[in-house]
């Protein structure tokens, strides 16, 4: 695959939005509500960056949509007042622009959540694709979502 355009690709959670605050409240509220007890932060950061249904149906398969339900509720009701922008990211998209390249986001996360995260820290429209859970079967680790954004962008995966 030959590409015309240069392109960088960026995680979402962690590295343009500071939503792993967000992320790991949502993970400790899911298994105290539904489990009953309270996971240590590192069990709680352990799967980010893979699809949740995966992560709770490879940890808790017996409670996995139980525990997907408490989880995609509590983090939508605390959205707003978790999700963060990090200093730096407008600019550095704004310097990559005016330098030619495109830029795109490849997340595990569903195209709503994605889209919200974005529009709570004002950038939305400053991304040129954005790849998540559904433009994909195949998802984090597996470079699919990696080859869809840089194709969607006409990149090469260089």
């Amino acid at each position: 695959m030959s590409g015309s355009y240069r392109a960088v690709l960026f995680d979402l959670d962690g590295t343009l939005v500071n939503t792993i605050d967000l992320i790991t409240a949502s993970y400790t509220y899911a298994m105290e509500h539904v489990l009953g007890y309270t996971p240590s932060e590192s069990e709680a950061r352990g799967w980010i960056g893979r699809p949740l249904s995966d992560a709770l149906r490879e940890m808790h398969p017996e409670h996995a949509v139980e525990l997907q339900k408490a989880y995609q509720e509590w983090n939508l009701a605390n959205s707003e007042r978790l999700i963060r922008p990090y200093p730096g990211v407008d600019g550095l998209l704004g310097e990559l622009a005016a330098a030619g390249l495109r830029t795109g986001i490849v997340t595990s996360k569903r195209r709503s959540a994605a889209d919200l995260a974005l529009s709570l820290v004002g950038l939305t429209g400053r991304i040129d694709v954005l790849a998540t859970l559904e433009s994909t079967t195949a998802h984090k680790p597996e470079a699919a979502p990696l080859l869809f954004a840089a194709a969607s962008l006409a990149a090469a995966p260089a």
